[in-house]
């Protein structure tokens, strides 16, 4: 007898005399079992990035709610370096059962265009399972900056090139990328100056070191709302519900900017689609539910959950999009 999990399955010279849907189903069996199972141990959920980001805190969030749905424990496994990809390597190397996930960010598409080897593919080499929230930024400037609206502020920076500078949080970060598609379809010149991490570029436009800065809007509306800073525009197609004053900055000037931030589950290829739909099932009842939905949005999010082939298709559309932008920008890490 041959034993997998807690299956015997006839030996093969035993099988020899099965029929073969006889065959078919006692080796098919011990899958469709551990599928039914899972999750029967422990899941380790892989954050590319350092303790104390967004990207942790929605992993923490929805993984205690996984951790209650499914009685078993969703470990968060923060693993920050190299913008990231070292996390994501770990991923992609993992064994396909559901057990090692990845909660990325909008920054595993960037990567392929920032870096001139990955070890992994980030298409290829992943099944997408859930987009579990998506926000966006928001463009803020300094109160000493003369511009009340995006077209102010455009034609501030065409009639003063390079005078004015924007922080992000470091070259090839999205809020860089979003300031250099800014500058680049209103067709103005604008000064980068980025930092390591978001929080000290933030913290010097709110002195006023720097004029303009696009941060989360979690982070933005707290200084906006003190009157330290103005708020001039989204980089999403929708307003933010918790801001529906500030404009997006598509129609303030700029159709067709779209900067999205999305959050979202993936699993190593060859991870089984029954495990792929149960936890965007998972995904998708912790999403839903009043108090993360009520938070998300406050924050200026969205907690609609977007399935496998919604987020696939959003991949395999975008790569190419960032690919261009950080061409254009000029940026490449070795």
């Amino acid at each position: 007898m041959l034993y997998c999990g807690r299956f015997q399955i006839p030996s093969r010279i035993a099988m020899k005399k099965l029929p073969p849907v006889v065959t078919i189903a006692l080796l098919l069996a011990p899958l469709i079992a551990d599928a039914q199972d899972y999750p029967s141990r422990p899941v380790r959920v892989v954050v590319p990035f350092s303790a104390g980001g967004p990207a942790e805190i929605i992993a923490r969030v929805t993984g205690q709610k996984l951790t209650e749905l499914y009685r078993q424990p969703f470990v968060i496994d923060t693993r920050g370096g190299g913008g990231g990809t070292i996390g994501v390597d770990i991923v992609a190397k993992a064994a396909p059962d559901g057990y090692t996930l990845l909660l990325h960010t909008i920054g595993h598409i960037i990567a392929p265009g920032l870096y001139r080897k990955l070890p992994y593919d980030a298409e290829k080499d992943f099944v997408p399972i859930a987009i579990a929230n998506t926000t966006q930024l928001m463009l803020i400037v300094h109160t000493s900056v003369p511009a009340k609206s995006v077209q102010e502020l455009i034609a501030l920076a065409r009639a003063k090139p390079k005078q004015l500078n924007f922080a992000s949080s470091g070259s090839g970060g999205i809020s860089h990328l979003a300031g250099h598609l800014f500058l680049t379809m209103a067709n103005i010149e604008l000064t980068h100056v980025p930092y390591k991490g978001m929080a000290p570029g933030l913290t010097d436009v709110v002195a006023g070191q720097l004029q303009m800065v696009f941060p989360d809007p979690a982070v933005a509306l707290p200084h906006v709302r003190a009157g330290r800073v103005n708020g001039l525009g989204v980089t999403g197609t929708k307003r933010v519900p918790s801001a529906p004053n500030i404009p997006t900055i598509a129609e303030s000037g700029l159709p067709g900017y779209d900067v999205p931030v999305w959050y979202g589950y993936l699993a190593p290829r060859g991870t089984p689609r029954s495990v792929i739909d149960k936890i965007h099932t998972g995904v998708s009842k912790a999403m839903g539910s009043p108090d993360l939905r009520d938070r998300f949005t406050g924050e200026g999010g969205d907690a609609t959950v977007r399935g496998p082939e919604e987020f696939a298709a959003l991949i395999r559309s975008d790569l190419p999009k960032w690919a261009k932008i950080i061409r254009d920008a000029g940026v490449r890490i070795d």
